[in-house]
């Protein structure tokens, strides 16, 4: 993303020059799928930890089975779609094909924001996952590092 900032992406298209567009949009393009995966990835972690945290909960576990599942789809449908919206791939970034076949803009953008809702739902979950139980703890238990109880301690 950075590289595609330094040729121009941010800037209005009046100001720069068609070849450092050109170099921006690719950039921009290449990327998109690890940023899919990172992001997925790094909300799977978080899953996986909860789980580790309430193992002993069925509902919980599947509840964040469900939310690694979604993570998952996510990723794979970003990164089919990014790499299926033109045929080929590089008349993505540089219009200069006349037999370049893509997708319709009005399509990408239903993808970006079914992608977007669900990254923003998981989000919400996870971090309601991680806050709420916090708030039923029962004097002396202590979910994150077990019992209180000073008896306990020896």
């Amino acid at each position: 993303m950075l590289v595609a900032v330094h040729y121009g992406m941010g800037r209005h298209n009046f100001y720069v020059p068609a070849d450092r567009a050109i170099l921006a949009e690719k950039w921009l393009f290449i990327s998109q799928p690890p940023y899919a995966w990172a992001m997925s990835l790094a909300k799977m972690s978080i899953a996986w930890m909860l789980i580790r945290i309430r193992r002993d909960s069925r509902i919980w576990v599947a509840g964040m089975s469900v939310i690694m599942v979604i993570c998952l789809g996510v990723a794979i449908s970003a990164n089919s779609f990014a790499l299926t919206m033109c045929k080929p791939v590089w008349a993505i970034w540089d219009h200069s094909n006349p037999d370049a076949v893509c997708d319709s803009p009005r399509k990408a953008e239903i993808s970006i924001y079914v992608n977007a809702a669900l990254m923003i739902s998981t989000d919400v979950i996870l971090s309601l996952s991680v806050s709420v139980p916090s708030l039923s703890w029962r004097p002396g238990e202590n979910p994150w590092m077990g019992s209180t109880d000073k008896k306990d301690w020896v």
